[in-house]
């Protein structure tokens, strides 16, 4: 009853919220599909894709204690493949998207050498964007990448090509063991030639990396996998580790009337990776 009043007298008063405050870097225009605090594997438009995950507790979670979604690479896992997978598909498709969510390594991750994908930000045809995490720790870089075949962003620094992956690194770094906020907006370029597309992501609430001139696929958003990759190719896990996930908010430019808050709906493309088999029944988290 407290907190519906306060959150009553927040609004008239036109002061933020405390869930729009952890999350100020959403852009006003948009509207929340999703506010999921990850009490169970699937609901609120949020579905189950199997694999070695579970709802675990975590007293330490920064923002929903004390459930969070955790992703257990176990040992023996080889290079190239998630644990699990759990998915959030768009009411609808949308031209604008930001994502933001509370995520933590374990303590002393034992990193692919190239990099793990933490979580995808996908179309209706592709899955192009993605959080990565590089480096052996105890800090660990977090970049984001842009996989495309077709699109022409050779005006901006770095891009490796027509066809390729587009790394946009950035100088922030987190610390192994420890929670972090991670956040995207991004919005869709009118054309695949206009450069005026815009992309944004943010460490701990820091601005990482900013374009407000890039080209993007003609596909809207409409799909968020948890789908975690250990790397690439070669290499298998010599230990067990984890990834977990407190809080995930979702928004778009284009929520159905009535804004349906997060049922789910459109048509998702195929997930990213493959999946890890079920987990041997021996695993333990160390």
């Amino acid at each position: 009853m407290r907190s519906r009043l306060l959150l009553a007298l927040a609004t008239m008063l036109g002061v933020a919220s405390p869930a729009h405050a952890q999350w100020a870097n959403q852009p006003s225009g948009l509207s929340v599909i999703s506010d999921w605090p990850f009490s169970s594997l699937a609901g609120n438009g949020w579905q189950d894709d199997r694999g070695n995950h579970l709802i675990a507790s975590d007293g330490t979670a920064p923002q929903s204690p004390s459930n969070v979604y955790q992703q257990v690479f176990y040992t023996g896992m080889p290079a190239g493949i998630s644990p699990a997978g759990d998915s959030f598909t768009f009411p609808a498709p949308a031209s604008e998207a930001y994502v933001g969510f509370w995520w933590k390594p374990s303590a002393g991750f034992e990193n692919h050498p190239v990099l793990t994908k933490i979580l995808f930000l996908s179309t209706t045809q592709t899955n192009p964007i993605f959080f990565y995490m590089s480096g052996s720790g105890p800090s660990v870089r977090i970049g984001m990448q842009y996989q495309n075949g077709t699109i022409d962003n050779s005006h901006i620094s770095g891009f490796p090509g027509t066809i390729g992956t587009f790394d946009i690194g950035g100088g922030e770094f987190v610390t192994l063991g420890q929670w972090a906020k991670l956040e995207l907006y991004v919005k869709r370029s009118t054309t695949t030639t206009s450069r005026d597309g815009i992309f944004r992501y943010w460490v701990n609430g820091v601005l990482a990396r900013e374009f407000t001139n890039m080209n993007f696929e003609p596909y809207a958003f409409n799909y968020v996998p948890i789908a975690p990759i250990w790397g690439g190719t070669g290499g298998t896990k010599t230990r067990t580790d984890t990834f977990s996930y407190d809080h995930i908010r979702i928004a778009s430019n284009n929520c159905p009337a009535p804004c349906s808050g997060g049922s789910g709906g459109g048509t998702a493309p195929p997930p990213p990776p493959p999946l890890a088999p079920n987990r041997p029944t021996n695993l333990r988290v160390q």
